[in-house]
């Protein structure tokens, strides 16, 4: 998706005057193969949930027609099912989709004009209607969709919250970034919808509500103040929220730079990630509002109390902040030194996670508790620690000359599917290659949780790289930490020798379920794979039916329910519902060389070839 246009005429021609546009968002266009100024949708996502899209300024008046702009020569994908046996198509695996009518808008006219008033926010919900028109007679094919788009109900979706902002104190000279009010999902800092303030310090955000509510966390950041921020406001769809009012202090900001760095090689991390923590009240407010002391979100007892008010990542030397761009500054760069309830949450894979007290105001500066101080800027550097595990993964077979095959390992909490660790660089094998050593770091955690791990291999297919393995995945339960950190790595059993078996799918559906059902797809207990939040909902519009690409084997699957804690936290907890169920997905029939499918071996009198992938239903959960 490469923009949104409205304009205020109805049935506006493309070619009209008038029109304004609303871009992606300024961080689109970047990883996963996107193309610069496209944003990718997940339209099965977006079958029972709004997406938000993006936010942009236009002139005050009344709109009626509205354009969707769609790359036209690259408007996205489609990963289908494995087909019936003999379809002479392999499923599990990109096919690129074309517009029926590449020249043809996507443009409609409201049925019920919109009306932009000054420093306020106007909701646009759009509904997409992808129609199959045209199947690939190839596998690696094209798909031919008939893309329509048509207004929606926004009260059906959406819920707002709106108030006012009170800033006590000049505001800071020096302004990295505009004042600006963030909405994210509660307890998470995946941020959805951020607008700025104007004049009147008053703020209204239309934001994706659940039929059962959505709780988000609110925050205030720019403008040379203070962070302010709300937590816990649980939003209804077509409902109207206001808070009490978020109250900032006016002062100097800085900026919060540093490294983070391995405890055990003095190696900078990268991609490790930093937050900066607030403390909230939690919405309905106490009166009175209790004053959070120092260092209050340092204390774990008090985390859940606060909200993500910043967040940056470590470049390839561990070294952060990432740098911003000038309409999109790193929120690291307006730390107000005044601020000395705040807290600074470090985390990378495979590495305990920090939390530290850095802010100390004094003398109008910031000061670390860990790194130096300077007149312009707080260095705060940091060291995690970590231990090792070691473990050998195996092939049934080598690849064949000039091929190669690429292996991830994973680690996550034994019983659960929270990541915790994964291979910074996956292992490669080569022609005359079956055993290959692996180091994994894994988060020091004394007499704590157990872990289990599993093998992905990451095949090519049709000359580039498979979204879904071709080998089956191997798996390791119950494996006990590492007993101390910086010490030599704990030698584990060698997984199973992964076979090329192909690709397989399981598709199902299931019963009555909500936006908090998931359905996790296990092996020997460990779990591998399942379906996003929000898939499911039996309301309108409703999906109950699922699909997933695994490798063919023997797995079990369980339908799990996202269940709040407490009103204290967002956090939820998936809950196991009702009986697993075991599930066999068949081994294709077997091929001659060369493979037709997505893995390849030497033997074949060992191994041989699969064929076209295998397609397995399950009993509804």
């Amino acid at each position: 998706m490469a923009g949104v246009r409205i304009n205020t005429l109805a049935n506006a021609d493309p070619s009209a005057p008038g029109w304004v546009s609303i871009s992606v968002p300024s961080s689109a266009g970047s990883g996963n193969a996107q193309t610069p100024g496209d944003l990718q949708i997940d339209l099965l996502r977006s079958q029972t949930e709004a997406t938000f899209f993006n936010i942009g300024g236009a002139p005050p008046g009344t709109y009626q027609t509205v354009q969707i702009l769609v790359d036209p020569t690259n408007p996205g994908t489609i990963v289908p099912a494995c087909q019936a046996a003999g379809s002479g198509q392999e499923g599990c695996t990109n096919y690129p989709m074309q517009l029926d009518n590449q020249l043809a808008p996507v443009i409609f006219t409201l049925a019920n004009p919109i009306t932009v008033n000054r420093d306020q926010t106007a909701p646009l919900l759009i509904d997409f209607a992808p129609v199959i028109t045209g199947q690939p007679g190839v596998t690696g094919g094209t798909y031919t969709i008939d893309l329509g788009a048509s207004e929606v109900n926004a009260g059906s979706f959406l819920g707002a919250i709106s108030g006012n902002i009170t800033i006590k104190g000049a505001p800071s000279i020096i302004r990295v970034s505009p004042l600006a009010v963030t909405a994210e999902i509660s307890g998470t800092n995946d941020i959805i919808e951020s607008a700025p303030l104007g004049k009147g310090l008053f703020y209204t955000l239309e934001l994706p509500a659940s039929p059962s509510g959505t709780s988000y966390d609110l925050y205030l950041s720019g403008g040379g103040t203070t962070y302010g921020a709300v937590r816990g406001i649980t939003v209804m769809p077509g409902q109207l929220i206001s808070p009490e009012d978020i109250t900032v202090t006016g002062g100097s900001v800085e900026e919060v730079s540093g490294m983070v760095a391995d405890a055990c090689t003095g190696l900078g991390i990268p991609g490790a990630s930093l937050q900066i923590l607030a403390p909230a009240p939690e919405s309905p407010l106490p009166t009175p509002r209790p004053t959070p002391p120092a260092s209050f979100c340092a204390d774990p007892a008090n985390v859940n109390q606060c909200v993500v008010v910043a967040s940056t990542s470590s470049d390839q030397s561990g070294l952060y902040p990432l740098p911003g761009t000038v309409h999109n500054p790193s929120s690291f760069q307006q730390v107000a030194p005044s601020q000395l309830d705040l807290a600074l949450r470090i985390s990378a894979s495979g590495y305990s996670t920090l939390l530290s007290s850095i802010f100390a105001g004094g003398m109008g500066r910031l000061i670390c508790s860990e790194g130096i101080t300077s007149t312009n800027a707080s260095t705060c550097s940091f060291s995690l620690t970590t231990g090792y595990l070691n473990g050998t993964v195996n092939l049934s077979t080598d690849p064949p000359p000039g091929n190669s095959v690429l292996v991830e390992v994973f680690a996550e909490t034994s019983g659960t599917n929270q990541l915790v660790s994964a291979l910074p660089t996956p292992l490669m094998f080569h022609n005359q290659q079956t055993s290959l050593p692996f180091s994994l770091n894994l988060p020091i955690t004394g007499a704590g949780p157990n872990y289990d791990l599993f093998a992905v291999a990451i095949d090519p297919y049709l000359g580039g790289t498979d979204p879904f393995p071709g080998h089956d995945i191997p798996v390791l339960t119950g494996i006990t930490g590492p007993p101390a950190a910086c010490q030599p790595g704990t030698m584990v059993a060698a997984f199973p020798a992964m076979s090329c078996v192909g690709h397989g799918s399981i598709t199902g559906t299931v019963t009555n379920p909500d936006l908090n059902t998931t359905v996790e797809l296990e092996k020997d207990g460990v779990q591998i794979l399942g379906t996003a939040p929000g898939l499911f909902a039996s309301n309108s519009p409703s999906n109950t039916s699922y699909s997933l690409c695994v490798p063919p084997d023997s797995y079990t699957l369980q339908r799990f329910e996202a269940v709040p804690v407490s009103s204290s936290t967002a956090t939820a907890t998936p809950v196991a519902i009702g009986t697993p169920q075991p599930l066999a997905v068949a081994s294709p029939m077997a091929t001659s060389s060369p493979c037709p499918s997505t893995c390849s071996n030497t033997d074949t009198s060992v191994e041989p070839c699969p064929g076209e992938c295998n397609s397995t239903a399950a009993q509804p959960l």
